[in-house]
């Protein structure tokens, strides 16, 4: 046993001793704080998931529920004893724990929520996906709702079992009828996306409706994006931000929780359903950037950098621009680009521009393709390349708008153009493509070509 584990065990041991007598004090904060420190550094696991779940059921009002466990409330008292007291580290032979629980899950739902949760383990820590599956099958048999809504995922991933859409909405059905959220939410998903069901979006917006009733975070959030997007029921911007903000404020982490935050943001920016207000959107992505979501990263720059919401502060947002650069956010790095070319924020340095500038045309920005395409044109920071800036031209606007000839005209020339001058523009252009996309060096020498 590592240092990290004993250390671990120790924890659950001082807890444990809280379970003797149920009428006895309330544990102390710190018992409590120290379980929940554990959760956070391995958050499955299962001795600490057990007890803290267990002193939450003999002290409620003194114990959170464990909120990074999911199904927590499967996990009974006296069963936390029995497995607690036998392993203090994490288990590791899910097949031997499954033949102790499995034979007894028909006693009670005590032991069937025990047998539910080491599938859990089996399947999504250790992804021993046909422990798992056959734990979850045989639970499933005797109508556990858990067991169904979690088989059904194992058939439309095929985890364990073979690929069927169809019998995986089948099993939700029946865990929808047994009264699990879970089974609410994914049947609707299923009628959403056609999978496994015949697509109908007024029914997949009937059950995310029944499923945001009992506080199901991903159900709250996709009905909002039904009302924002007028899918299966009638457009309501108003109705969307309230679900947004609803999605937001149930304060879980996670993707959805993000993009519900994002998606909140953008409504206070463009005004959907909700007055314009910068300062809320900054505040919205401010928040989404503390989560670490890097695409808040790039539009807090963009913020900071335009003084929307904000004080100016070109500096913060080189700085934000740099972090979501670094995350991989080819936008950010072309922006920062422009701010090193333009000493915006940061000495004016040509050279890094244009590495930046490459590095980001490389992960496939169309406008860092134009702006180096530019550089290249020009010679800033890089020596004057008139075929290559071409080159980089044509592969954003093909990028862009999939029509290189009318876009490297419009770029060229602008609106106010003759039509001469765009005939001479589309010819270059069709002639450039047919020579991998550059042309002949006497064009550029005598003077006609447009790239000039």
């Amino acid at each position: 046993m590592n240092e990290a584990t004993a250390s671990n065990a120790a924890l659950v041991r001082q807890a444990l001793a809280r379970l003797d007598d149920d009428r006895g004090p309330p544990p102390p904060a710190e018992c409590v704080r120290a379980l929940e420190c554990v959760l956070a550094r391995d958050p499955m696991y299962l001795p600490a998931v057990l007890v803290l779940r267990a002193l939450f059921l003999v002290h409620p009002l003194s114990v959170r529920t464990p909120r990074c466990v999911p199904h927590a409330e499967f996990l009974v008292c006296d069963l936390v004893k029995k497995v607690t007291a036998a392993r203090h580290t994490c288990i590791e032979d899910g097949d031997q724990l499954a033949a102790q629980l499995l034979p007894a899950a028909t006693a009670g739902t005590q032991q069937q929520h025990a047998a539910y949760f080491v599938g859990m383990w089996a399947h999504y820590v250790h992804q021993n996906y046909q422990v798992g599956t056959r734990i979850f099958r045989e639970l499933a048999e005797l109508g556990n709702a858990n067991a169904l809504n979690s088989l059904g995922m194992c058939c439309q991933r095929g985890e364990g079992t073979p690929l069927d859409m169809e019998l995986g909405a089948r099993l939700f059905t029946r865990a929808m009828l047994a009264g699990h959220i879970g089974g609410i939410y994914n049947l609707a998903i299923c009628c959403e996306r056609a999978e496994g069901v015949e697509k109908n979006q007024a029914r997949s917006v009937e059950l995310y409706v029944k499923a945001a009733e009992f506080c199901h975070t991903s159900a709250i959030f996709n009905l909002a994006c039904c009302y924002d997007n007028g899918e299966g029921v009638s457009q309501d911007k108003k109705r969307a931000v309230e679900l947004y903000r609803r999605a937001v404020e149930a304060g879980h982490t996670g993707g959805i929780f993000l993009c519900a935050m994002i998606n909140l943001a953008l409504c206070y920016a463009q005004g959907d359903g909700v007055p314009v207000d910068m300062s809320q959107r900054a505040a919205l992505l401010q928040m989404a950037v503390d989560c670490d979501d890097t695409s808040a990263l790039l539009n807090l720059a963009l913020c900071y950098e335009d003084g929307q919401g904000v004080q100016q502060d070109a500096a913060k947002a080189v700085s934000l621009y740099q972090r979501a650069s670094a995350a991989g956010e080819a936008d950010a790095t072309n922006n920062l680009a422009v701010c090193y070319q333009n000493g915006t924020g940061v000495e004016r340095d040509l050279a890094m521009a244009v590495r930046l500038f490459q590095r980001a045309a490389d992960a496939g920005d169309s406008n860092a393709c134009t702006n180096l395409s530019h550089c290249y044109k020009t010679g800033d920071g890089v020596p004057r390349d008139p075929r290559l800036a071409w080159k980089l031209l044509l592969r954003s606007a093909l990028a862009e708008y999939g029509d290189p000839s009318c876009a490297v005209a419009e770029y060229e020339y602008g609106n106010d153009s003759d039509n001469d001058d765009l005939d001479n523009v589309m010819e270059g252009v069709a002639g450039a493509m047919e020579e991998d996309l550059s042309f002949d060096e006497e064009e550029e020498e005598s003077g006609d070509s447009v790239g000039d």
